[in-house]
């Protein structure tokens, strides 16, 4: 389809449909998938583009020391990420991705079953903290 396209009613795709640019869905969030992630202290993992949520699960059932996550690459105005921990971290640093920035910078600290969620805002190819 070539141009802007309207649909009433529902929509079936049966294959994988890719969308380069924004999805407006009137007001309804569409998740892009998620990454899961059994952690030790120390860890590092950079977040797939292909995801909106990692989910981080410490193997040792309670709250480990540190650990590093780079945002993903490849973004479009307004991505939205969430990072989840089932037990705590208590320093995550959170990087950016190659080219952009985070805003602002420095160590989060995860609480048990708590998450730090980051949008992209492509004009100042910068990553907010914004919950």
């Amino acid at each position: 389809v070539t141009g802007p396209s309207v649909v009433s009613g529902n929509l079936t795709i049966t294959n994988n449909a890719v969308i380069s640019g924004n999805l407006t869905t009137g007001g309804a969030r569409v998740d892009a998938g998620y990454q899961y992630g059994n952690v030790v202290s120390d860890f590092s993992t950079t977040i797939t583009s292909n995801v909106s949520r990692l989910i981080l699960n410490p193997y040792t059932a309670n709250t480990i020391a540190n650990g590093t996550v780079t945002l993903p690459a490849g973004n479009v105005e307004a991505k939205v990420v969430t990072i989840s921990s089932t037990y705590g971290i208590t320093a995550l640093q959170v990087n950016p991705s190659s080219g952009t920035v985070l805003k602002p910078s420095g160590n989060i600290t995860l609480a048990n079953g708590a998450s730090a969620t980051y949008f992209y805002h492509s004009s100042q190819a910068s990553w907010y903290k914004i919950g």
